[in-house]
């Protein structure tokens, strides 16, 4: 075998197995959480008071935070269904990045609950119910069905994105016997 064709096959099976790697941890990891994970109840979620805050970046709203009242502290919250991406979009439509913006500096009360992402690994605080100068913009319904949901397509969505993994493996695997094979 010719230096070559040794090289274009080390690049084909590393590029399988980071494939690989990346469906576990990007993918299959991620959606057992989403189909696992629990609402706690009403009664059981912390409160946070004060004025919104949003955090920024390359000029995008990418979380909205609340300043307490009872000190400077500010605390960021998170509403995305997935253990990655950063979208403010919260129980199908509660506000785009750019729609988030009218909420900056309002008084506001934020119901939330600690998430744990990979096995406690990350915590990270999942905003439940949110209410602006008193209108409820976010219910506990809302998100309650917006969790279900998510959990009950999870493994659908696995499931089709280990076929599109398998078959981007077999069709490398198939290259690289088309490469042995050629004299």
């Amino acid at each position: 075998m010719n230096e070559d064709k040794s090289w274009k096959i080390k690049i084909t099976r590393i590029s399988s197995i980071i494939l690989t790697v990346i469906y576990i941890f990007g993918i299959l990891i991620p959606n057992y959480y989403i189909s696992t994970a629990e609402l706690p109840e009403k009664k059981d979620l912390n409160v946070s008071k004060g004025t919104i805050v949003l955090k920024r970046s390359f000029n995008q709203v990418h979380s909205i935070g609340i300043k307490e009242y009872d000190s400077d502290k500010k605390k960021f919250f998170s509403c995305t269904r997935a253990y990655s991406g950063r979208r403010i979009i919260c129980a199908k439509n509660f506000a785009t990045s750019k729609e988030v913006e009218k909420f900056a500096g309002k008084q506001a009360e934020i119901y939330w609950y600690e998430q744990k992402i990979f096995s406690s690994l990350f915590i990270r605080r999942r905003m439940v119910i949110i209410n602006i100068e008193g209108n409820e913009m976010l219910s506990y319904e809302k998100v309650r069905d917006d969790i279900a949901s998510s959990a009950f397509w999870a493994p659908f969505y696995a499931g089709i994105l280990l076929l599109v993994f398998s078959m981007t493996i077999l069709i490398s695997e198939a290259l690289v016997r088309n490469i042995n094979n050629k004299k």
